[in-house]
């Protein structure tokens, strides 16, 4: 198959792509102009950890940890979420997640756990 100059210009490059594996297969391949799959909710065999922390506003000290654990990536929305409404209420403020993927899936079930500063007390939501 041989394309004039003419039709070069006319038709553009992507164009005269379409056109050139319409004339070699037969039939217009579509899977060009197709977008791109929706993203999937897991992330493969690992376990993401969001860890933000809530802090007093005066000082800045330390309050309370929140830690979870999930396969899906909304886990960072999740904690973030949970610290932002006890801010609201006590006053304080909340970092921004800290992001990690790991191998452990034994604590990956979703859970959210609160760890209280000074004490041994941990929260599961």
């Amino acid at each position: 198959m041989v394309a004039s100059v003419s039709t070069i210009k006319s038709l553009g490059v992507v164009a005269l792509a379409k056109l050139i594996i319409y004339k070699l297969r037969g039939s217009y391949d579509t899977t060009i102009d197709k977008p791109p799959p929706p993203p999937t909710q897991e992330c493969g065999n690992y376990c993401i950890k969001a860890q933000c922390e809530l802090k007093d506003k005066k000082t800045g000290k330390l309050k309370r940890t929140y830690k979870g654990y999930s396969k899906s990536p909304n886990i960072s929305k999740r904690v973030e979420t949970i610290c932002d409404v006890t801010s609201k209420n006590s006053g304080d403020y909340c970092t921004k997640p800290d992001i990690t993927f790991s191998r452990h899936l034994t604590m990956c079930k979703g859970q959210v756990e609160i760890h209280y500063e000074g004490t041994d007390i941990i929260t599961i939501i």
